[in-house]
């Protein structure tokens, strides 16, 4: 047991990525594996080592979204009404892009019925603390800069979408209706136009919190 615990956590925050060869099935099988692998040591851990494996499969779940997924998926096109499931073929729409992504990642939750949720609602489904902000981007911004590292959802007048932080830096990866053709893309937070930028509405979650993380290796369903 303490030799399976050694092996995930040491293993975990490593990534190689999407490589050349690579399928997206075959990612998604990857992750399953390594999800049931976590399964496997939280259900005969005791506390202090679920404490560990909790650590672990945040950064485990952070690197395969960061490093994996989310650049498979980069130049799938946006259309309002896409609902591909395979990256880089057909369109994708903001809030499908969100829910199939965390499915991908292994999340229990119901792809479609969450996408065509309200942002603020699937948010709040997901996160254990919701921030809301009525004034505009420049004081959504600052207030992201205060917060620790991370993965965040966002919500917004008509969009939604993540937010990554590390340090002083936003990068926003979302299927962006501002440029259709290229559709899902990372980009700066600020300094170019984009839909975080123009919404007077905000609603922000860190989504990889404990509550969540640990619903993933146990299998939690959202409902």
């Amino acid at each position: 047991m303490q030799q399976l615990i050694w092996i995930i956590c040491a293993g975990a925050g490593i990534w190689s990525g999407v490589c050349l060869g690579q399928s997206y099935e075959g990612l998604k099988n990857r992750i399953t594996l390594r999800q049931q692998d976590f399964a496997l040591a939280w259900a005969n851990a005791d506390t202090d080592q679920q404490e560990r494996l909790t650590d672990s499969a945040y950064r485990y779940l952070t690197a395969v979204l960061c490093d994996s997924i989310w650049p498979a998926w980069y130049g799938t096109p946006w259309n309002f009404n896409g609902i591909t499931q395979t990256p880089r073929r057909g369109q994708i729409a903001c809030g499908y892009f969100v829910t199939t992504t965390l499915r991908d990642a292994g999340l229990r939750l119901p792809r479609v019925v969450y996408a065509q949720m309200p942002s603020e609602t699937m948010i709040r489904r997901l996160c254990s603390a919701v921030w809301r902000c009525r004034t505009g981007a420049p004081h959504a911004v600052q207030w992201m800069l205060t917060q620790p590292d991370g993965i965040y959802l966002v919500g917004l007048d008509y969009h939604t979408g993540f937010v990554r932080k590390t340090g002083n830096r936003l990068v926003l990866v979302h299927a962006s209706y501002y440029h259709p053709a290229i559709g899902v893309m990372a980009e700066s937070l600020t300094g170019t136009r984009n839909p975080f930028g123009d919404s007077r509405y905000h609603v922000i979650s860190y989504l990889l919190h404990r509550e969540l993380v640990q619903g993933w290796i146990t299998g939690r369903v959202w409902k």
